[in-house]
């Protein structure tokens, strides 16, 4: 393939000093042309003197219900260096004709020098009762107004296709099947434009996408979520079933069993159409680059605690760093705060996440912005402090070995229990291949497993659970020996 470089020059040429860094620019759209899918020869077209784009509201969507002008660009290239650094709407031609749309205020703030440049990125989790409410949907531009920080809101594209759809997860549609790469794609080209620092916040529905987002992005980024999902079949069967029925309407003859007898056959289900598409749709086990930082917020009394938040930390070693904060042990790349924010799945208040991403954007380290916020708001901790799940309780104790033996992978595991017997224990395994689940052992009585030698080479591991009850769960990762 030839690509038009000529284009390139162009585009900054017309740019007129909108782009900090001509150089970065140019790395950032070469390197993702010859890397990425996603980056087409579209991206390199004549932005908004290119192809005309329709306005038109439909039942699920109308751009000018938020009265800011619209810049039209075929393709991320050309967003990048035609004026996504001016405020205002901006939307970009993905593919199919289908469109990104990106609200960004306070842009000028990233042409100043001096100290370091971060620009938030907020990302929406579910519109509850849309109700007439129509696409696009722009999250956290009130609270980076209140924090005076440049910003862009990212609306999810899939909400568009229909008017009942609450939530998509920013995982992508038929069309568009790689979303997550155009906005990761995009969001390095901003960073490495504005020499910018990225802090990517959004809560359940959008804490999934920046978890998701976490794994793609290859600038230095700080990510903060609340709540967020961790797998999407794992969520309300009726919102997964809604965003299948529209992201995917030709698959719709293999659509998942409605009637399924109980909710674990319901989501196994889901997960089997899912698992039929291209879309990331578990974030559980992806790899999180070294360049990134979670800040992982989860209220104590919500039901994602032992359906999202465990899956997700489980198998990692915990350090406990305060009453409800801990870190990540071996990569110190995720912080935990566990607060209580209100009954079930209660977001934290306004005034509070500001107070956290003021705290990142000024630089504090995470695991200092989290031993704050345990010293500091003991009354958003709960009373109940003791996280029996995390690998660093001390309720359960529990070890295990794991060793190669006749070609096959034998990993065992005993408990101990402060002040009770053992019984009722249940036990599960993952078999990991550097880093990443290769094979399961769900949870039953017995304490060994055999599995067999995955095809993949790398650095063998096991981790091994133990629980007494859903919420009471412990887990510790071993290596295997040979």
């Amino acid at each position: 393939m030839v690509f038009p470089c000529c284009q390139l020059d162009a585009i900054f040429a017309r740019s007129n000093g909108n782009v900090m860094n001509k150089n970065a620019g140019y790395a950032v759209v070469l390197r993702k042309i010859f890397k990425s899918p996603v980056i087409s020869e579209m991206d390199l077209g004549e932005g908004s003197a290119g192809r005309s784009l329709t306005e038109a509201a439909t039942d699920a969507y109308d751009i000018s219900a938020w009265r800011r002008p619209v810049r039209h660009y075929n393709g991320i290239a050309s967003a990048l260096v035609e004026g996504i650094g001016i405020d205002g709407i901006h939307r970009i031609v993905l593919a199919n004709g289908r469109t990104l749309d990106v609200c960004s205020q306070n842009m000028s703030m990233l042409q100043t020098s001096g100290n370091e440049r971060v620009l938030l990125v907020g990302l929406n989790g579910a519109v509850a009762e849309r109700n007439g409410k129509k696409a696009p949907f722009f999250s956290g531009l009130g609270i980076a107004n209140s924090l005076r920080l440049p910003a862009i809101a990212i609306s999810d594209p899939t909400l568009a296709l229909d008017p009942d759809l609450p939530l998509a997860w920013y995982a992508g549609n038929e069309e568009v099947p790689d979303l997550p790469n155009h906005i990761a794609c995009l969001l390095d080209g901003l960073a490495e434009v504005y020499q910018a620092r990225l802090i990517v916040f959004g809560g359940s529905g959008g804490g999934y996408a920046g978890l998701l987002l976490a794994t793609l992005l290859e600038c230095r980024a700080t990510v903060l979520v609340w709540n967020p999902q961790t797998a999407i079949a794992d969520y309300v069967p009726e919102f997964v079933e809604k965003y299948i029925d529209v992201a995917f309407p030709s698959l719709s003859r293999n659509a998942p069993e409605r009637n399924a007898e109980t909710m674990a056959d319901r989501g196994r289900h889901l997960r089997e159409f899912l698992d039929m598409t291209t879309v990331v749709h578990d974030v559980r086990n992806l790899k999180l680059p070294p360049q990134i930082e979670i800040l992982y917020l989860q209220n104590r009394s919500d039901w994602h605690v032992t359906c999202h938040a465990a899956p997700y930390l489980a198998g990692k070693f915990w350090e406990r760093i305060g009453r409800a904060a801990f870190m990540e042990q071996e990569s110190k790349q995720i912080g935990l705060f566990f607060g209580h924010w209100g009954e079930g799945h209660v977001a934290p208040p306004r005034d509070y996440l500001e107070m956290v991403l003021r705290k990142l954007a000024e630089g504090e380290l995470i695991h200092t912005v989290i031993r704050e916020l345990d010293g500091s708001h003991r009354r958003l901790c709960g009373d109940d402090l003791d996280f029996h799940w995390l690998a660093s309780n001390v309720g359960l104790k529990l070890e295990a070995s794991a060793r190669v033996v006749s070609g096959r992978v034998h990993a065992k595991s005993s408990v101990g229990r402060e002040g009770a017997g053992t019984e009722g224990i249940m036990y599960a395994f993952y078999l990991l291949v550097d880093g990443v689940r290769q094979a399961v052992r769900w949870y039953e009585p017995c304490s060994e497993v055999h599995f067999d030698l995955p095809d993949k080479a790398g650095r063998l591991q096991v981790v091994a659970f133990a629980r007494s009850q859903p919420e009471n769960q412990v887990s510790v990762r071993i290596p295997v020996w040979g």
